[in-house]
């Protein structure tokens, strides 16, 4: 069952104090109903086109909400045709009602979504319309945007910390537990039990499908033991390629170019020397090079 704080639940009015237009509704919560009628206002896309053009026209300041009688959610939609008549606000000079005009049967009924309970399979076919719509990239950006600028506001925080006052959490949390305990969650019937039989047909299925599903083997590459000549004809052949031997002359071009430190230069200078030194090496190298080292 739905609560209601009987302060904030009934009949209202919006009056027009340029030209004495009146709208009458009912709401379960005043300050809800009339910050979506003014959000509608504002935002050009209220229901009623005649109360639009009249905002437009008067601006918000010509406009007063006021509340006109409290009284319980049963008797809303009795209360505000009861009002509509007294106040003649069908649509004509003093109303922007549209929904009924004044009428000798004060309780005729209404169309209206307070009141008028919907049905399974309207739920249902609801729920199959919007299943699977989502918002757009852009459409939740704009949503997270407005939510910031919203909540990042220190008088809409400071309203949201006068409205949830430890008194009212707590009121909250005891209704939803009432809740809860009223209209217990329907527990998930038990799985039946199955056979010997049947866990094995269950099993054999179960592996069929991963071997169908697995994905191949691949063979793992066989090492050859190779020898020592071996390996090194096959350096060899591989070195003897063209592009191997283009490859290796860069590097040697970048090496032999790179530029040498002091100590680099010394120790060549040290180690020339010491070659020259042996009568063997001296006796193998050729005239042409400086240090008899042939080009």
């Amino acid at each position: 069952m739905k609560t209601f704080n009987p302060v904030e639940c009934g009949v209202y009015k919006i009056v027009n104090t340029v030209n004495g237009r009146v709208y009458v509704g009912s709401s379960l919560y005043f300050p809800e109903r009339w910050r979506s009628h003014k959000r509608d206002l504002i935002s050009c896309r209220h229901h009623n086109c005649y109360l639009q053009e009249d905002w437009v026209k008067y601006g918000e300041e010509s406009f007063v909400f006021e509340m006109v009688e409290l009284c319980s959610p049963e008797e809303l939609l009795k209360n505000e045709e009861l009002w509509i008549n007294k106040l003649e606000s069908g649509f004509n000079q003093n109303g922007y009602n549209l929904d009924l005009k004044p009428t000798t049967d004060p309780f005729q009924t209404r169309l209206s979504l307070l009141g008028k309970p919907k049905t399974l399979t309207h739920c249902k076919n609801l729920g199959i319309a919007h299943k699977g719509k989502k918002h757009t990239i852009q459409h939740k950006e704009k949503m997270i945007a407005s939510l910031k600028a919203k909540y990042s506001d220190p008088k809409e925080r400071a309203k949201l910390a006068a409205k949830w006052t430890p008194e009212m959490r707590e009121q909250v949390r005891i209704r939803n537990k009432r809740y809860w305990l009223e209209n217990p969650r329907p527990s998930k019937p038990p799985k039946p039990k199955m056979s010997e039989e049947e866990q094995k047909t269950k099993q054999k299925e179960g592996y069929r499908k991963w071997l169908v599903s697995r994905p191949p083997k691949i063979p793992k590459p066989i090492k050859i033991k190779l020898s020592a000549e071996e390996r090194s004809a096959i350096a060899r052949e591989v070195m003897l390629r063209p592009e191997m031997r283009k490859l290796s002359s860069e590097r040697m071009r970048k090496t032999m170019s790179r530029p040498k430190s002091i100590r680099h230069r010394f120790a060549i200078r040290q180690a020339t020397k010491s070659a020259l030194a042996n009568p063997e090496i001296k006796s193998k190298m050729g005239p042409k090079s400086r240090y008899g080292v042939p080009f």
